[in-house]
């Protein structure tokens, strides 16, 4: 299905997590079916306006399977191609490859409960990458493609509550991926011993953190990892290894948060950390003289939770761009405007069925850079712009 891109309303699936409670980032439908975008005399853009930049970009389906939550581009099978992972609430995780012409999914298996978040690298520190899936009912699921027998070998470690999101990488500054997860009042840290993962288990209290977003966040050359708190919570900490442990400083927000990401997202060189609201607003923390700066960078953004956050050089001109997914509402794009010191933000589309989350890469192996959107409604969405990056 190739197009222009057109504005549909979406439709909100409800679905029901392993933790015994409705999946806490879907919100109530009720309630969001009976808002209402409106302008704002501010002349910033709303979902629902017109003027969507739908000029600039077509999208295809690329396949649909179940209901879709995460959503990563990488080279989980170490022959060198990139291929689409998405994890799925039915507690599979599915691959699509790009064979030239046509998407090819294959289900990987995994389990009953739904898998929240994705992730793939080099956990084992052994230089092979390997998929990840936090799952629901508090297991970490992991993926090996077994070359010589085309097929996936799936293990399962961990036993908490509830997964909701996992990161690799370097937290401790010592040269050793490690394995971090965040749910349901927990953090934790894996270490592939190489017979089997030794467990950090932090204190967290009653947090309730989703996804993990690990980046040198005070531009000082040291990783750390940072996580959104969780629902009706305000903070968004900042984990740093202190040579035993980790430190932990909350940085207060004006909302819930939802998702984080971080990056150079002004073109200038420094890193900077973004999250996502359950308001629909999204946040940007600098850190300067010591402290951490908040930014909306949407003050007049609808009341839509947001899902999604990714940044990418997506179109010719190769500067980074913010790109945002909310529910029932639409794909936005945000840009730094250096000569006017300010951000500014368009819609890209809606798209039918409640979306979960994004990512950005060449998943088609073309060396151009494209977005795309898993939706709960079980659709992959690929957007390429007109004019796009090519790496």
């Amino acid at each position: 299905m190739l197009g222009k891109l057109f504005f549909v309303h979406f439709i909100l699936i409800i679905c029901t997590s392993a933790c015994g409670t409705t999946d806490e980032n879907l919100e109530d439908s009720d309630s969001q079916e009976n808002e209402t975008d409106t302008d704002d005399d501010s002349g910033s853009t709303s979902d629902s306006e017109s003027d969507s930049g739908n000029n600039e970009w077509t999208y295809e389906i690329i396949g649909t399977y179940s209901h879709l939550y995460g959503i990563q581009i990488a080279d989980g099978r170490n022959d060198g191609v990139n291929r689409l992972y998405c994890s799925g609430l039915n507690g599979h995780l599915i691959e699509w490859s790009f064979d030239g012409s046509n998407w090819m999914l294959v289900d990987m298996g995994g389990s009953e409960d739904p898998i929240y978040e994705v992730a793939v690298g080099k956990g084992r520190n052994d230089g092979i990458n390997r998929v990840y899936g936090a799952g629901g009912n508090g297991k970490m699921y992991e993926f090996t493609y077994d070359n010589t027998t085309d097929s996936w070998e799936i293990s399962e470690f961990a036993n908490t509550v509830c997964f909701g999101g996992v990161q690799i990488g370097d937290a401790r500054n010592d040269g050793v991926n490690r394995l971090f997860t965040a749910g349901y009042h927990t953090v934790d840290e894996y270490t592939w011993n190489g017979t089997t993962w030794d467990t950090h288990h932090f204190s967290v209290g009653q947090k309730d953190f989703w996804p993990i977003t690990m980046a040198q966040g005070r531009n000082d050359g040291i990783n750390r990892f940072y996580c959104a708190e969780g629902k009706y919570l305000t903070h968004l900490c900042e984990y740093t290894f202190n040579g035993t442990n980790y430190d932990e400083i909350q940085i207060q927000t004006p909302t819930d948060l939802i998702e984080t990401t971080a990056g150079d997202g002004r073109n200038d060189e420094i890193v900077r950390v973004y999250a996502a609201g359950r308001d629909g607003h999204i946040h940007e923390f600098t850190f300067s003289d010591n402290n951490w700066n908040v930014l909306d960078i949407e003050p007049n953004a609808p009341h839509k939770s947001r899902y999604g956050l990714a940044l990418g050089r997506l179109k010719s001109d190769n500067k980074t761009r913010l790109y945002s997914v909310a529910q029932m509402g639409a794909i936005r794009e945000h840009e730094w405007m250096s000569d006017l010191n300010q951000w500014q933000d368009k819609t890209i589309d809606a798209i039918s069925g409640a979306t979960a989350n994004l990512t950005v890469g060449t998943a088609r192996n073309d060396g151009i850079a494209r977005l795309y959107v898993a939706g709960s409604n079980g659709s992959v969405y690929e957007f390429t712009n007109d004019n796009p990056s090519r790496h």
